[in-house]
Order: structure tokens, then C-alpha cells, then sequence
């Protein structure tokens, strides 16, 4: 196990180079970032009411936009507080690529972190508030903290607190976190090889993970109405014959479209990946990522009707995550 890790570890210093590229790039397109769409609403309104704009309970923005609120708290000049908005987003990426790298040294799970801004982001880049990517963020940490403290120590107080407090607020950020979240959980367990928990606590681990999900689902759907629109959107059309269909929907259609000429990467690494498990024999992990990843891209074409840029690529990226685990957590440490 420590030589793979040793094997991954110059993939993960090009990562981490990758999130240091994409934070200096955050300060010199903040124009772009913030005056775009749901960035420069945020932001108005931080910075004019001087306190969080929470939305649809997704109380994990809170890391960015206390950012625009205390700037306007200690009266700084409103080009600061802007170009600052849009630096935070990608300084807290670089900073849970910091901590898994340095203190964590969970080096697989920062390759794939890296894989989930790069394998789909163009436009996306260009919307940085979309919840969904601090809750990733949150979801790299929660699981680096696990791994971390379970090789460490048999007492389960810390990675229950961590569940609960990283797990909670990554799944909070938004729906679409709960399939990574469920898929690298069950992907962690069924691999065995970086799964450091006794039977008994992954039990234990997985039945507060099931109720993080649970109350996410239920708070969602009762409470968060363009939650519960995406919900009622993928229930309504939940037959099987909705189902066929949404391989040729229009958001199909453009997902198949722009995966030629932007996205082509992303197949050819879930291709390479489960080629590994197969020749691995690691059937059940192979047939675990094939069937997310289809359930995912069936759930994402139910619940969205049409392809915008900047919105569905940012809807897409959780799937990055599924796609792209087999390829870093089995190929590449068997190259030499």
C-alpha cells in the first residue's frame, strides 16, 4: 500500500499544481466570475445586507460568502471585496488540496478532486457559486479525514464528528452531492485495500451516513423549492419507458454533442479504469461504477429538461467523480 501510494503521489503534486493554477486564474478573471450571472446577485446582497445568503438550506456556502460580508463590514473598496469573492472559491479548493496532500496524504483522493475541475469545466468556470462544488470540496475532506483518523486510531468519536460535520454540510450543499458521496462510500468499502474501518464501524459509519442522506432528502423535498422541483422532475418521469427515453432526450443529445468536442477525455478515462478492474477481476467494483455512473446520467437527463452551459456543466461534474475513481485508485498505481 505505501509504495502505490508513493506510485500516485507525482500525480498528485501536478493536482495540487492544477488548483494553484486554477486559484491564480480566479483573481485575474474575477470580472468574468463575479459580474456573470448568480455571482454578482450573491454578492449584491451581501454586501448592500452585510450577512450570508443562504439558499435552499445550503449553509456550506457560508466558506465564500462570509468573504463579500466582511469586506463590506470593514468598508474595504468594492473592487477588493469582488476580486476577493472570486479568489475564495478556488483558495478553499486549494486549501482542501493542501490538507489532503500534506496532512492527509490521501493522494488518490486528490487526483480525482483535480479530474472533477478539469474533465468537464469550460463554461462552468465562469460560475463558481453553484453550491455543489464547495460541497465536493467539504466530500474530499470528509472522506481524507476518514481514511486518515481510521488508520490511526480504533476510537470512532472523531470520524462519526467528521461524518456528521463534513458529511452533513457537503450533502447540504446540494441533491447531486449525494451520488459521489454514496458511490465513493460503497466504491471505498467493496475495495477493501484503502478502507481502514472494522465491520462493526463501518456499520456504525455507514447508518449515520444513511440518515445524513435521509434528512438531506427530506428537507429537500418538504422544504427547498428549486430542490423540489428537480425531485418532482425526475419522479414524475420515474417509469421505465421515461427511463429508455432519457438516453435520447435533449439533454442527451447535447451531453453526447459536446463530450466530441470538450468532454472526450472524461470517457477515456472511465474506459481505462474499468478495463483495470476487469483485468483486475474486480468485477463488483467495475459493476458498482457502471451502474452509478448510468443511474446518475439517467437521474441528471430526468430532472433537467435542456443544455445550458455555465448550469448543466456544473450539474454534470459530480458524475466526473464516478467516472474517473476506477482510473485512480486502480490504474494508476499499477503503472510503473
Amino acid at each position: 500500500m505505501q509504495s502505490n501510494l508513493q506510485k500516485v503521489k507525482p500525480s498528485a503534486v501536478i493536482a495540487l499544481t492544477v488548483l494553484g493554477i486554477l486559484l491564480v486564474w480566479s483573481g485575474l478573471l474575477w470580472r468574468q466570475r463575479i459580474f456573470f450571472c448568480d455571482a454578482s446577485h450573491i454578492a449584491f446582497r451581501a454586501i448592500n445586507e452585510q450577512h450570508l445568503q443562504i439558499q435552499q438550506f445550503r449553509f456550506g456556502a457560508f466558506i465564500t460568502q462570509m468573504v463579500p460580508v466582511i469586506g463590506a463590514k470593514l468598508g474595504l473598496p468594492i473592487k477588493l471585496i469582488l476580486k476577493a469573492y472570486s479568489v475564495s472559491f478556488n483558495l478553499f479548493f486549494f486549501i482542501v488540496g493542501l490538507v489532503l496532500f500534506f496532512g492527509f496524504r490521501a493522494y488518490k483522493l486528490l487526483v480525482v478532486f483535480a479530474f472533477y475541475f478539469l474533465l468537464v469545466s469550460t463554461h462552468s468556470y465562469f460560475w463558481p457559486n453553484n453550491e455543489i462544488h464547495q460541497g465536493m470540496g467539504y466530500m474530499f475532506l470528509l472522506f481524507g479525514a476518514l481514511l486518515y483518523t481510521g488508520s490511526k486510531t480504533k476510537n470512532l468519536f472523531l470520524p462519526v464528528l467528521f461524518m456528521v460535520l463534513l458529511g452533513g454540510t457537503a450533502l447540504f450543499c446540494h441533491p447531486l452531492a449525494i451520488f459521489p458521496f454514496v458511490f465513493l462510500w460503497v466504491y471505498l468499502i467493496i475495495d477493501k485495500s484503502e478502507w481502514p474501518f472494522s465491520r462493526n464501524a463501518t456499520i456504525l459509519l455507514s447508518f449515520v451516513a444513511v440518515v445524513l442522506v435521509g434528512l438531506k432528502l427530506y428537507v429537500s423535498n418538504k422544504y427547498a423549492g428549486y430542490d423540489m422541483g428537480l425531485f418532482h422532475n425526475a419522479a414524475n418521469k420515474g417509469n421505465l419507458k421515461e427511463v429508455l427515453n432519457a438516453f435520447s432526450s435533449p439533454m442527451a443529445q447535447e451531453i453526447y454533442r459536446h463530450t466530441k468536442t470538450n468532454y472526450w477525455q472524461l470517457p477515456l478515462v472511465f474506459l481505462a479504469g474499468i478495463f483495470v478492474l476487469f483485468r483486475q477481476r474486480k468485477y463488483v467494483l467495475a459493476g458498482w461504477t457502471i451502474m452509478s455512473s448510468l443511474a446518475f446520467f439517467v437521474c441528471i437527463c430526468l430532472a433537467f429538461g435542456g443544455y445550458l452551459e455555465f448550469y448543466s456543466e456544473s450539474e454534470i461534474m459530480p458524475g466526473i467523480i464516478l467516472m474517473s475513481t476506477p482510473f485512480v485508485f486502480s490504474l494508476l498505481p499499477s503503472l510503473k
